[in-house]
């Protein structure tokens, strides 16, 4: 199956979900675009791409959001910031989908990280 499926979610609205065919390449193409962020000097933009990319796509049977932690941890990490992997996967996320969110995601990320 390769178009999009929709589905209803609790809320009412309607989601549209795309078949990925390669979920390791998908994976590559946004960590590639997390490190764009870093040469750009914006790595808690890029972590925060990279986390909410890794989420929301779900390329994985399991451990997404771990996933996406770790990938946030490391785009991070090559900007020269720390952060608590523990503290940013119990931060409470709230729908990625909707707008201003994803703002809300980076403003936290800014908030727990440390420069090293």
């Amino acid at each position: 199956r390769f178009n999009p499926a929709e589905v209803q979610l609790p809320s009412g609205k309607l989601q549209s979900f795309n078949m990925v065919s390669n979920p390791i390449n998908r994976a590559r193409e946004i960590a590639g675009h997390a490190l764009d962020f870093i040469y750009n000097e914006k790595p808690i933009e890029g972590a925060a791409y990279a986390y909410a990319h890794l989420v929301l796509e779900h390329l994985f049977k399991s451990a997404n959001r771990r996933t996406a932690v770790l990938a946030a941890v490391w785009v991070l990490s090559l900007g020269d910031f720390e952060v608590d992997a523990d503290e940013l996967l119990n931060v409470p996320l709230g729908d990625l989908r909707e707008p201003g969110v994803k703002e809300q995601l980076k403003e936290t990320i800014e908030k727990l990280i440390r420069k090293i």
